[in-house]
């Protein structure tokens, strides 16, 4: 079968904002949520920080289930009332679909599917030091865009403290990030 019965749409939303600028230039900080690659880490190498995962209020939305009487394809879809613009557009497809399951989701499933998640940080770095993190392990909520869509900061530039990544929003503010799916 060429094409699956359900499309590819994902309630992961797949848009994350990425940093713009030096980042090249900056050590780079992993991010696991394998408890045993922590405890595998080379602790002379890294300074292990282990961060909670918290749901963000405004990234849970209500989305719903169509089938298509003919076919049985199913099409999942953001049907909430904060999202108007993108309901007119996509709600076009499935006017004469049956309705399968309305619920309330989260827009990034891992948050809800693990407690937490660490950073591995270079170790020697000074307190104050600027870093490039690979992925975000809070769910940062930038910006929806004109079509009310949110985007979830995947990369980030933080400061290191000495103890935990202070994020800076500044660099995500920034008009030279993108976007990327």
């Amino acid at each position: 079968m060429s094409e699956s019965i359900l499309e590819p749409y994902t309630t992961e939303y797949r848009f994350h904002y990425v940093c713009p600028g030096d980042r090249d230039e900056l050590p780079v900080v992993k991010t696991t949520f394998d408890p045993f690659k922590i405890s595998v880490a080379n602790l002379d190498t890294v300074v292990v920080v282990i961060v909670p995962m918290e749901p963000n209020p405004e990234l849970y939305v209500d989305g719903t289930f169509f089938r298509q009487p003919e076919t049985g394809r199913l099409r999942w879809l953001v049907t909430d009332a904060n999202y108007p613009k993108l309901n007119e557009y996509a709600m076009k497809d499935v006017e004469s679909w049956d309705v399968v399951r309305t619920d309330r989701s989260y827009l990034r499933p891992r948050t809800l599917c693990q407690p937490w998640g660490a950073y591995l940080v270079p170790k020697g770095l000074e307190p104050g030091s600027l870093v490039y993190v690979e992925d975000v392990i809070g769910d940062v909520l930038l910006l929806k865009d004109s079509w009310d869509i949110p985007h979830i900061a995947g990369d980030g530039v933080a400061i290191w403290n000495g103890e935990t990544l202070e994020f800076q929003k500044s660099y995500w503010e920034d008009e030279r990030g993108w976007i990327v799916g």
